[in-house]
């Protein structure tokens, strides 16, 4: 025991001679090492840039997961031209013909009684109805599009 503490465990100062030599050997042997709570830092730090915003490389990590959870988490998320279309799909299917559930206009015989084969021009129609718009030209001008429809509808109208 005098020529080391570490000879046995019953020897003087063996707990602190042994602390002393395994943190010498790995800082993380123990929290009462010196330097355990930079080594455990940089462990932790190594592992996950998430582990703490102090950590390297921690913005684009953080950045990274908010985009991978939802491409709307900023306009630069590599994915975000995709959420914004899914999106907006799902907010209106008639967003644009790409989304699912966009239907594209079909003239239906009932919901243009008494029209020629499709070459009737707008003020045709509007002399034809000579009202305005009945529930079944409403839902039909709804299918073509918004921007189609308010121009269809500035057209007929536009003549009363």
């Amino acid at each position: 025991c005098t020529a080391s503490a570490l000879y046995d465990s019953t020897c003087p100062g063996y707990a602190t001679a042994y602390l002393n030599q395994q943190c010498s050997l790995n800082t993380l042997y123990d929290a009462q090492c010196p330097g355990y709570a930079t080594a455990y830092f940089n462990q932790q730090c190594g592992i996950s840039a998430l582990y703490d915003s102090t950590c390297p490389g921690y913005a684009a990590a953080y950045f990274s997961q908010q985009c991978t959870a939802s491409g709307l988490y900023d306009t630069t998320c590599p994915n975000y031209e995709t959420a914004y279309f899914d999106n907006q799909c799902s907010i209106d299917a008639l967003y644009n013909p790409g989304c699912p559930g966009y239907t594209v206009a079909v003239v239906i015989d009932d919901a243009t009684p008494d029209i020629d084969d499709g070459t009737a021009t707008a003020e045709d129609i509007a002399r034809h109805f000579n009202s305005s718009p009945s529930m079944q030209t409403k839902r039909y001008m709804k299918r073509i599009g918004r921007v189609k429809s308010v121009e269809l509808q500035e057209r007929i109208y536009s003549k009363k």
